[in-house]
């Protein structure tokens, strides 16, 4: 964990932590140091001022060289006791506008032996104290301010990028930073800077510093629950027509599936769902068929009875019935029912605890809106925004206009709504639903609900619901009503909104798997210029990253990326290139004889929360891609950090 003043101080003196793994800080006098990573001896000795020769994607290049403090370079200075972030002292750094490829470095500290190819965890808080429209917290590569590594000796000498590089994201407020990087197993000596990536756009931007960290990485273990993320089932003993829903998410050593189904005829065959990627349902917790949820039948537009949700050891399919026996389709849906439920089946190989970053950030990021002003919603509309949302509570001054959220500091996010939609004569049976809006498109159902024609008539129908959501910085939030019952609903309303991030590590879990495989057996036309490749059938994507052209990387570190395509033409040389942020990064080209006209291609690359990557290819003479299966694929896993 970061040092607090108190530890730094005493692990400093020699009182505590001495050749400990959970109480060393590189970055102060330990085992001699010459660094100061809390300047309460009252200076800012073992820190200087210094440039590079580049940085390049937020990696520098060049030694680092000692420059002049001040004037058209950046500056160090000390925080007297009455306007310090902790403790007596802090640093305050200026950067002016001439700052790009600057910034501040710790003298050279020396690491333990044990500490050699190993991942150490940084840390520092921050505040910025000028004016927040003059630089960039966007926590990507627009960054005014990246972190960095020097490695000073070894056969890898030279800058090391960690996971946490574009890690200053508050712009209001006390905010900090963390993130971890390699070290090499021949390298004993190491230095940690700050430096200024981007200029500051008008005037100097000044950041007041404290509590530096650098130490091992703490195993901490704790619970993985992930985001819901919808998939389509195999069902057998029904046929699915109309609104449908099913959607899942991991919590600890099982999952939870949530799903809604318009049905239109009904079979002789038992009614089942698959699970999702063909998880298995663990043997050694459930070994004979068991209730592992509930269903809702819905007759018509008016009763609804209950059926039970069963599973059975081994098997990869949830099964229905009244009692403990699974139920034909026909004998428990009529063909006009519609089946809604919700299960949790604990899966084969998954774990309740799982290794997981040693730092977390417990900055409060929260928000309470509403009441909205009144909408109509006419039937289907899918684009009407609810207005005029009032601030109750709002940490970051991330609200504005009455209608969105500006994400202030990266992370997972729980949003809470409560919704009305006012009475009004119904055409039949519909749903309520409140949904999220990212960047302007629908990205997630924060709440849904049937409401019967019956009620609808009469009633005013409220919907109640809360997700979570992987949040970076920037994006933008709306929220919006939809309604299907055939007329308009002219005062609909957003009674309350709460936002809050959830305090939790600063980066993906350190065992955690990010992983996607996609294919392409659509036959897809590529032509002689370059062209961007959809791969859009999933075969799996552990953090829904892929869009089907796009990745968006969702937590820094090194990646393994492969991709592979063929062509129908033969004897056609093709290319095949990975793009970062639309710029090539990786390219391979096969010449194509008359047996082969295919080409893979395969990097690792180090990357960064929020890039985009993207595949590109061409042809020298226009063609398609087989159909074939197997021909055409694309796999990324993140290898390390």
């Amino acid at each position: 964990m970061p040092l607090t003043k108190v530890a730094s101080s005493m692990l400093a003196s020699g009182a505590s932590g001495s050749g400990g793994s959970t109480g060393k800080n590189y970055i102060s006098s330990y085992n001699g140091n010459p660094c100061n990573g809390d300047f309460e001896t009252g200076s800012i000795s073992g820190w200087s001022v210094f440039s590079v020769s580049s940085i390049t994607n937020g990696l520098p290049s060049g030694v680092p060289t000692t420059i002049a403090a001040g004037g058209s370079n950046p500056d160090i200075t000390l925080v007297s006791p009455g306007s310090q972030l902790a403790g007596q002292y802090s640093l305050q750094a200026s950067f002016p506008t001439t700052s790009a490829n600057k910034g501040f470095i710790t003298e050279v500290f020396t690491i333990d032996t044990q500490d050699r190819a190993q991942v150490l965890t940084f840390g520092f808080h921050y505040q910025l104290t000028s004016s927040a429209s003059n630089v960039n917290f966007s926590g990507t590569s627009s960054n005014t301010f990246i972190v960095s590594v020097y490695a000073v000796n070894g056969s890898n000498a030279g800058w090391i990028q960690p996971a946490g590089v574009y890690s200053m994201t508050q712009s209001s407020g006390a905010g900090f930073a963390t993130g971890t990087f390699q070290t090499y197993s021949d390298t004993t000596q190491y230095r940690f800077a700050i430096l200024c990536f981007n200029n500051p756009t008008t005037t100097s931007a000044t950041v007041k510093f404290d509590d530096f960290s650098v130490g091992p990485t703490v195993v901490v273990n704790g619970t993985p629950v992930t985001d819901w993320q919808t998939y389509t089932p195999t069902i057998v003993g029904m046929t699915v027509s109309g609104t449908s829903y099913c959607q899942w998410r991991r919590v600890g050593d099982s999952i939870q599936i949530e799903a809604r189904f318009s049905n239109s005829a009904v079979s002789a065959s038992p009614l089942s769902v698959s699970l999702p990627f063909n998880y298995a349902i663990d043997t050694n917790k459930i070994s004979v068929n068991g209730v592992v949820g509930h269903a809702s039948v819905q007759v018509g537009v008016g009763s609804v009875f209950r059926l039970n949700v069963l599973g059975t050891g081994g098997g990869t399919t949830l099964t229905f019935g009244t009692n403990l026996s699974n139920g034909n389709g026909n004998a428990l849906l009529a063909a006009t029912d519609n089946l809604s439920f919700f299960a949790q089946v604990p899966i084969t190989g998954f774990s309740s605890n799982v290794q997981v970053s040693n730092d977390t950030d417990t900055r409060v990021v929260a928000a309470i809106l509403g009441p909205s002003s009144s909408v109509s919603v006419t039937s289907g509309a899918t684009n009407v925004i609810y207005t005029g949302i009032p601030v109750v509570l709002d940490t970051h001054g991330a609200f504005s206009s009455g209608t969105t959220y500006t994400v202030p500091v990266s992370g997972a996010y729980r949003i809470s709504a409560r919704a009305a939609f006012n009475a009004t004569a119904s055409a039949g049976q519909s749903q309520a639903i409140v949904r999220l809006f990212k960047n302007g498109t629908n990205f997630k159902t924060i709440g849904h609900r049937d409401v019967l024609a019956a009620e609808a008539s009469g009633v005013t129908s409220y919907i109640n619901g809360s997700t979570i959501v992987n949040l970076i910085a920037g994006e933008t939030l709306t929220f919006s009503p939809f309604q299907d019952s055939g007329v308009t609903r002219s005062s609909c309303q957003l009674v309350d909104l709460s936002i809050n991030r959830l305090s939790g590590p600063s980066v993906v879990a350190a065992t955690e798997t990010v992983a996607c495989r996609y294919t392409n057996v659509a036959g897809t036309s590529i032509g002689t210029s370059s062209a961007t490749i959809p791969f859009a059938t999933k075969s799996y994507d552990t953090h829904n990253a892929f869009n089907g052209t796009t990745f968006t990387v969702p937590v820094s570190g090194k990646y393994l990326i492969t991709a592979k395509i063929g062509a129908v033409v033969a004897s056609s040389a093709i290319s095949l290139e990975i793009q970062k942020a639309g710029v090539r990064v990786s390219f391979m080209r096969s010449p194509g004889t008359t047996n082969d006209t295919m080409v893979n291609i395969s990097d690792q690359l180090d990357l960064v929360a929020g890039d985009l990557i993207t595949f590109a290819g061409n042809i020298a003479n226009a063609s398609t891609l087989i159909t074939n299966v197997g021909f055409n694929h694309i796999s990324i896993v993140r290898v390390g950090n």
